[in-house]
């Protein structure tokens, strides 16, 4: 079972109510989501209703979103049903008001949701993760994060919706932008998007010309990135391979279609990959300092806890100064060139001025 994470439901909140993930955090109740994605995640990997069920009833009840909380609830239930291929059924037009009055009065609780859910559940075609790579890619697929996981699902679809019987590079970039993350927002800040990585794939190769079945195997080149993956996380310093991971990948593996349609679409793999580097540095830094400061407050528990309120407040400084410090990472970047010969002018005017005071800069 594949479970989200707080960063997935903020991105999916950012997404619902249309307002940037600074916005997010700064108006949500994280410990409320905490507590919502722990219950959830206490559930056996085959009961994905019972899980989904608890995911609901959590957010609906604990209304962690200041404005349009049931439409955040429904579209994370959604997103994380997706994930573990699961679809609703539901009618066009369906009025879930009384529903969800049912569950926010306690008139239903995890039970009758989860029965709800069954109901109305369709199975989509699952990801076949073993089948799909050989014996030697097995264990690695145990460190992918459930985001990156996510990824490769979006790319079988993709395969999928373009009729090809394979997953290859391009289909794995695809699924990177499907994904929406991390190495989605550097692709669409180098102007990349899935109709135009689309448009580039179908030039090249075109559309298969029969549906294609239940098993998609990895394509030689597909199956080199993701080694090169787990090359890449691990000079990184991360024991947990991610989507960027993968998109340092598909850079470094350089030949395949995802790299030409990445050429052809203008995109400068050497920016790329500065800017994804910097910015995992950065994210991994933010991660220590909170799972450092959990670390100390469990330590404590059992002398003074911190409240939830201020627990929350951190939480909120911590994602708040990962935000802004990546808006100013990518402004900066963007000015990067010309940065670098202010300073280097600067540098010299300073050297200049010591020498008009006898003073070599040099020694």
């Amino acid at each position: 079972m594949v479970h989200l994470d707080l960063y997935d439901v903020l991105a999916v909140a950012a997404r619902v109510l249309r307002i940037d993930a600074g916005a997010v955090v700064r108006s949500t109740d994280l410990d409320a989501i905490d507590r919502a994605l722990t219950a959830a995640r206490a559930h056996n990997p085959g009961e994905v209703p019972e899980a989904a069920a608890v995911l609901f009833v959590g957010l609906v009840r604990e209304q962690p979103f200041e404005r349009d909380n049931r439409l955040v609830a429904l579209a994370v239930l959604l997103q994380f049903l997706g994930l573990n291929g699961f679809d609703l059924r539901l009618e066009p037009g369906a009025d879930l008001d009384d529903l969800f009055d049912r569950v926010a009065d306690g008139r239903f609780g995890r039970w009758e949701i989860a029965d709800f859910i069954r109901s109305v559940l369709s199975e989509r075609s699952r990801p076949v993760w073993f089948e799909a790579v050989g014996d030697k890619e097995d264990a690695m697929f145990e460190l992918f994060s459930d985001s990156a996981r996510r990824a490769i699902v979006l790319a079988q679809e993709e395969a999928r919706l373009l009729s090809h019987n394979y997953v290859g590079t391009e289909h794995i970039l695809l699924g990177l932008i499907d994904e929406g993350g991390t190495a989605a927002k550097h692709l669409a800040e180098a102007g990349i998007t899935a109709a135009a990585v689309r448009t580039v794939v179908l030039e090249i190769i075109g559309p298969g010309q029969t549906a294609p079945g239940d098993h998609l195997p990895f394509t030689p080149r597909t199956k080199r990135v993701l080694e090169l993956t787990r090359t890449q996380a691990r000079i990184l310093g991360s024991e947990e391979f991610r989507p960027e991971h993968i998109l340092l990948g598909l850079i470094a593996e350089g030949k395949g279609v995802a790299a030409q349609a990445l050429a052809k679409l203008g995109a400068d793999p050497v920016r790329l990959r500065r800017q994804i580097t910097a910015e995992t540095d950065l994210r991994q830094r933010t991660e220590d300092a909170v799972h450092g400061f959990l670390t100390e407050d469990a330590e404590h528990s059992g002398t003074y806890a911190r409240s939830p309120h201020i627990r929350h407040r951190h939480l909120v400084t911590e994602l708040t100064a990962l935000l802004d410090e990546n808006e100013r990472l990518h402004s900066e970047t963007a000015d990067l060139r010309e940065e670098s010969t202010r300073l280097r002018k600067e540098v010299t005017r300073l050297r200049a001025k010591l020498r008009t005071h006898d003073i070599d800069p040099d020694t």
